[in-house]
C-alpha cells in the first residue's frame, strides 16, 4: 500500500489520461482498492449501494456524472474503487483504475459530481470524511448526498433478473443529525467471484 499511495502523490500534480483495468481478478488487492458505500444499502438490501462511474468496461463513460449503483461484488468492479488511504493523506477520492479524482462542478448545494484530473490545488476535489459524512473540505457544509427517490433498474440489466439498481449523487446540505443519505463507508470488495441477485447469492448471467 506503500508504494501504491506514493505513486498516486506524485500523480496529484502529473496526471495523463489512463486506461482502465480490463481485466477482474475476482479477489481485492492494494492496488484496486475499495468500495465507497452507503452505509444504509436502502432498496437494495442484501447488495447495497457504491459510487460508481456509468457503464461497464469497454463502456465506462469517465465524463458523466458519477451515480450510487448496485456494488459490484465478485465481477468487473474497477469503476467503484478507491484508494482510502489517499483521502486521508492527500483529501482525494481518487480511482486507481483511471488516474482521476471526484470533483464537484460547481461547490454549491444541488452540484453533480464527476471524474477530473487530480490536481494538488483544486478545492472542488478535496474531500473530508467526518463522521460517515464526505464534507467538501473548501465548503464543509457541503456532502455527498444520494438522491431520496426511489432507484432505477440499470439500462443494462433492465431485461435481466440480476436487476442493477442506479441513483443519482450530488452535493447535498450536511444534516446535523444523521442522514442516511449522506452515510458512507469504505468497504473491501468481497473475493467470492460470481455476480450478485437481488437476494444476495452469487451466479453467472
Amino acid at each position: 500500500m506503500k508504494n501504491i499511495t506514493t505513486l498516486w502523490l506524485i500523480l496529484l500534480t502529473c496526471s495523463p489520461i489512463a486506461m482502465a483495468q480490463d481485466a477482474f481478478q475476482g479477489a481485492p488487492n492494494s492496488q484496486t482498492g475499495d468500495f465507497i458505500k452507503l452505509k444504509d444499502h436502502l432498496d437494495d438490501p442484501n447488495r447495497g449501494l457504491c459510487i460508481d462511474i456509468p457503464g461497464h468496461l469497454s463502456g465506462v463513460n469517465i465524463f458523466a456524472p458519477l451515480v450510487v449503483h448496485t456494488c459490484k461484488d465478485g465481477f468487473w468492479n474497477y469503476d467503484e474503487r478507491f484508494l482510502p488511504d489517499l483521502l486521508a493523506k492527500s483529501n482525494k477520492l481518487a480511482m486507481p483504475s483511471f488516474n482521476r479524482c471526484v470533483a464537484a462542478e460547481k461547490m454549491e448545494q444541488g452540484a453533480r459530481l464527476k471524474l477530473a484530473e487530480c490536481l494538488a490545488n483544486a478545492p472542488n476535489q478535496d474531500w473530508e470524511m467526518i463522521a460517515g459524512q464526505l464534507r467538501l473540505k473548501a465548503r464543509p457544509k457541503l456532502c455527498i448526498e444520494v438522491d431520496a427517490q426511489p432507484s432505477e433498474v440499470s439500462i443494462g440489466t433492465r431485461n435481466h433478473p440480476v436487476r442493477h439498481l442506479v441513483r443519482p449523487i450530488y452535493l447535498g446540505q450536511c444534516a446535523e443529525q444523521e442522514n442516511k443519505y449522506q452515510q458512507w463507508q469504505f468497504a473491501t470488495p468481497s473475493d467470492i467471484p460470481g455476480i450478485r441477485y437481488p437476494d444476495g447469492r452469487p451466479g453467472g448471467w
